[in-house]
């Protein structure tokens, strides 16, 4: 599992913290490393008279090798042999270019992609759209998450599309020898509506209410089965909340990482599309491993 993992950097703090626990994580797992830094063909640059567009300059290309040699220096200090990536292109297209080739993406949802030049999140958020292969996001080094880690927390809304999510802990909780703990968030079908609020009911009929709730118990249940069936230890909570990000933020506060997959059925379906994933990528207190629901180039 993650025999090669790519880390795209800009050598910003955001940047440098992920590579740092990826070098951790890359160590434990004995898995090879490629850093890579993407450098525009062009600036273009907005005028009144229209965008003027230039070459990249030589203070660019001299960053990248400091960006790329500082990263080596820290694989060498991590007793690691890395490659080095320096390619002509964007972000987003180069780092899902070399995913093709690699098992995981280690990455800081804040600083990859050029600096000031691309808004907070935007490359992470694009990635995490199109990756065919789990994306772990570190937002910081503080967030001092042990290596392995040793409690997966795994968001679930119990539906088939959310089972690859599942699996995927499952196996890593079996590499590391780590528990895992389903979370289900038992969302007031009102939430969901798409209607304005002053004609949504407040109040949703408690005989509703309950075959929501069974049908969450009865998925958790099986969870828990395949979980056991895997010689893994595990939990299962179902919690009432209406605001799901901040609820599996909560909860992350107990664990070493969070296994979230990219699609589902309810509240999850909509989870990593927009503004609820970056609230928990950029909010979480731990790392988050964001697995995709598409067939992956290579097997995890």
């Amino acid at each position: 599992m993650y025999s090669r993992i790519l880390m795209p950097t800009d050598g910003s703090p955001a940047s440098q913290s992920a590579l740092g626990y990826g070098l951790e994580l890359a160590r434990w797992l004995g898995s090879e490393v490629t850093f890579l830094y993407a450098l525009p063909q062009v600036n273009l640059i907005p005028t009144a008279l229209g965008d003027l567009i230039f070459p990249p300059d030589l203070d660019r290309q001299k960053a990248t090798k400091q960006v790329l040699n500082q990263a080596q220096r820290m694989a060498a200090e991590a007793g690691i042999e890395a490659a080095l990536e320096g390619v002509p292109g964007y972000p987003v297209p180069s780092i899902l270019e070399a995913a093709r080739s690699h098992d995981l993406i280690v990455m800081s949802p804040h600083g990859v992609g050029g600096g000031e030049r691309w808004p907070m999140g935007l490359v992470t958020q694009e990635v995490l759209r199109h990756s065919p292969i789990p994306v772990l996001l570190v937002r910081q080094a503080r967030q001092a998450a042990p290596i392995p880690p040793r409690s997966l927390l795994l968001p679930t809304d119990t539906s088939e599309p959310s089972q690859q999510a599942v699996r995927h802990g499952l196996k890593l909780a079996q590499r590391f020898g780590a528990r895992v703990t389903f979370l289900s968030v038992l969302q007031n079908p009102s939430t969901l509506i798409p209607m304005p609020p002053a004609f949504v009911p407040r109040d949703v009929p408690p005989e509703q209410a309950e075959v929501l709730r069974q049908s969450y118990d009865h998925g958790l249940e099986a969870l828990m089965k395949q979980a056991q069936a895997a010689g893994v230890e595990a939990h299962s909570e179902l919690l009432r909340r209406d605001d799901v990000a901040d609820t599996i933020i909560e909860a992350a506060q107990d664990h070493d990482w969070l296994v979230m997959g990219t699609h589902g059925r309810g509240w999850l379906g909509r989870l990593l599309i927009g503004s609820v994933a970056q609230k928990v990528a950029n909010h979480a207190p731990k790392p988050v491993l964001v697995v995709p629901n598409r067939p992956q180039s290579r097997p995890a």
